[in-house]
């Protein structure tokens, strides 16, 4: 009798040890599946969408600094007779046709200066913008900011030539893949960006950059890389090796 009792016993033992890892080892399987499945839900930005962020910050497609360039251009050579004088200005610049859109409103200001016979020397430069744009790839809402100098003021000079820093943030919304939302702010450092004043296009120079933000399910990035601008109205951004063309 006591045998059949120790064997009932050892019996259920076993059988409620084989219940207890089976059960334990569905519960490993599903947290591992769930937290494969949070990792796709919680996946943050991809090197391709910052390019993308990138690319529109430096488009004039896109209101971005090769349009600002262009702009402050056009005041070096409106203002080359006005030494000291500090200006300002309001400028609201709209593209609402096409597959690329924007809506912008900027403040200039801007001073010359000039040496002891009136010859100007440097333009001294800085803006602040306020708007947004919709491409076939991403829309976004934004602000920047730029600070730069322009010289090659002489009139013999073939170009005028960009040094300063430009910043640009808002939020973003991806239009491919998984088209993530996210939150951005784009810095650019120019060095001797040229822009050429017969052609009416930036020619040559270079730019380094880095781009963070947060993803909408609050998980961070951050990217840099540099900028080469080929003429033709084209840049070559570079990001890890990876070299991802600029047309506008």
């Amino acid at each position: 009798m006591e045998d059949d009792v120790m064997v009932f016993f050892e019996e259920n033992y076993y059988k409620n040890m084989k219940t207890i890892i089976i059960n334990f080892s569905i519960v490993l399987a599903s947290m591992f599946f769930f937290s494969c499945r949070g990792g796709e839900v919680l996946e943050t930005i991809s090197e391709s969408e910052a390019a993308e962020v990138i690319g529109n910050a430096i488009s004039a497609e896109t209101e971005g600094l090769t349009e600002q360039v262009e702009d402050a251009a056009d005041i070096a050579a409106a203002y080359l007779d006005s030494c000291g004088t500090v200006y300002d200005s309001l400028i609201n610049k709209t593209q609402g046709q096409g597959i690329r859109t924007y809506d912008y409103t900027l403040s200039w200001s801007w001073q010359m200066t000039c040496n002891s016979l009136s010859i100007p020397q440097t333009l001294s430069m800085s803006y602040t913008s306020d708007g947004l744009y919709d491409t076939p790839r991403m829309s976004s809402q934004d602000q920047s900011n730029g600070n730069f100098t322009v010289s090659g003021l002489e009139i013999l000079a073939a170009e005028y030539v960009f040094n300063g820093a430009v910043s640009r943030s808002g939020s973003q919304v991806s239009k491919l893949g998984n088209q993530n939302s996210f939150t951005s702010q784009v810095q650019m450092n120019m060095q001797n960006v040229a822009y050429h004043k017969n052609d009416l296009e930036v020619s040559s120079g270079s730019a380094d950059v880095t781009i963070s933000g947060t993803d909408s399910n609050g998980n961070s990035f951050s990217f840099s890389g540099d900028i080469v601008f080929n003429g033709g109205k084209t840049a070559t951004l570079t990001i890890n090796g990876t070299a991802y063309p600029i047309q506008w």
